[in-house]
């Protein structure tokens, strides 16, 4: 065998070698990136179906049932209220299998403060600014940040996390 086939087959043998290590770190960059538009999305979703229950309740709360329209109407609204927290808990099931235990103790934090939000405005009879409420508002304000405080520390997403202020 010849040095020239010799260094032919040695550089066949780094090409391959090269053309490995990129194929894996392509793939690691792939799944990486799939990741963090996954969680994103996930994220959102989660948030947009706190948001929107606690609004649909709120909503709920200003409607009467003495009209039978109005009563056709505040069911929709509690169906709503109940289609948004099956998406929730849809949501929740894929943070369980995606994020971090932190995020996902966050979310639980955030569905348990909806929970008790929907819960004093179902029941609030037209009083909502009774001071439980008002806990129970502030509160669910705090977990939404903890969530997201969560979900940016999970992807590494620097800065501060602005205020949730309306529930």
């Amino acid at each position: 065998m010849n040095s020239a086939s010799l260094l032919s087959a040695a550089a066949a043998s780094l090409a391959a070698v090269l053309a490995a290590i990129n194929l894996y770190v392509l793939g690691r960059r792939e799944r990486h990136s799939w990741l963090r538009e996954t969680l994103i999305s996930e994220y959102a979703t989660y948030l947009d179906a706190s948001f929107s229950a606690t609004s649909k309740a709120r909503e709920y709360l200003g409607t009467s049932s003495d009209e039978p329209k109005r009563g056709r109407y505040r069911s929709e609204l509690a169906d709503q209220v109940l289609k948004l927290h099956g998406q929730q808990m849809h949501t929740l099931t894929r943070l369980r299998l995606l994020a971090t235990a932190e995020v996902v103790r966050a979310a639980g934090q955030v569905h348990a403060a909806d929970h008790e939000v929907i819960d004093l405005l179902s029941g609030a009879a037209g009083h909502a600014n009774n001071a439980p409420l008002e806990a129970a508002r502030k509160n669910a304000y705090a977990q939404r940040e903890a969530f997201i405080h969560a979900a940016r520390k999970s992807m590494k997403i620097p800065g501060e996390v602005a205020k949730v202020e309306r529930v």
